[in-house]
This record gives C-alpha cells, sequence and structure tokens, in this order.
C-alpha cells in the first residue's frame, strides 16, 4: 500500500484524471494494429508521468511538513504535560493563589497534553509510513 496523503486534488489533477480517462477509453476502442494507437498510447504515458510527478510533489510537501509537525506538536505537547504536573502540584501545596488558576492549569495541561502528543504520534506515524512507501523506489 502507497503513502496516501489527505488533501482535495487540484484542479489540474481533476482535469489530467479526466484526460486519463478519456485517453485510455479512445485507446481500447482501437486495435493494437491501428496507426492511430502508438501516438495515444505516447499521450496517455505523458499524462500518467505529469499526474505521477504532481502527486510525487504533493506528497514530499506533505511529509516535509509533517517533519515540523511532530517537533512543534512534541514541544507543546511537553508544555501542555508540564502545564498538568505544574498545576496538581500548586492543588496540592498549600499556597494562598486563587484557586480558579491552579484549576485552570489542571484544565488546561489535561486537554493539551494528550492532544498535542496524539497528534505528534500520528504525524511521526505518517512520516514511517512515507519512508516505508518510498524506500523502493528508485531515486
Amino acid at each position: 500500500m502507497g503513502y496516501r496523503i489527505r488533501i482535495e486534488p487540484s484542479a489540474e489533477e481533476i482535469l489530467l484524471d479526466e484526460m486519463i480517462t478519456s485517453v485510455a477509453s479512445r485507446l481500447a476502442g482501437l486495435d493494437d494494429g491501428d496507426p492511430a494507437a502508438q501516438p495515444l498510447r505516447e499521450h496517455l504515458a505523458e499524462l500518467e508521468a505529469r499526474r505521477d510527478q504532481k502527486q510525487r510533489a504533493q506528497e514530499d510537501e506533505a511529509y516535509a511538513r509533517n517533519k515540523v509537525a511532530v517537533w512543534v506538536f512534541l514541544v507543546f505537547g511537553v508544555l501542555g504535560a508540564a502545564t498538568l504536573i505544574t498545576g496538581l502540584a500548586e492543588l496540592a501545596g498549600s499556597s494562598q493563589d486563587p484557586l480558579a488558576g491552579k484549576v485552570a492549569m489542571v484544565i488546561s495541561g489535561t486537554l493539551l497534553g494528550p492532544i498535542l502528543i496524539s497528534l505528534a504520534v500520528a504525524s511521526w506515524l505518517d512520516i514511517r509510513q512515507y519512508r516505508r512507501s518510498h524506500d523502493t523506489e528508485p531515486r
């Protein structure tokens, strides 16, 4: 299974897919010995190569974004976890600070830490899937 990115196709990609379908259907209606078949095969190969090139470029961009995102999510996830730990420590302590601030720290740490760390793990898994699917490809 290849690496699949989760984005909407551009107008150019949609047009390329439609052109590929059209050329393939015209080619299917021709005999192998027909003189018009060879130029259609060449045109179909060019269209497919162009589509594959665009898809690869999008995959590479998604990979680069995930490499940055995993670190951003991890840093802020750790900050969220630190906020949770600090809030719990202050709740356990006997300081005279208002209770609302301590509770806000616990709530924000509880929400931010696990969410951001899970996003970091999802980005990391996407990076691994990309690397696994592109290891066998020629460079």
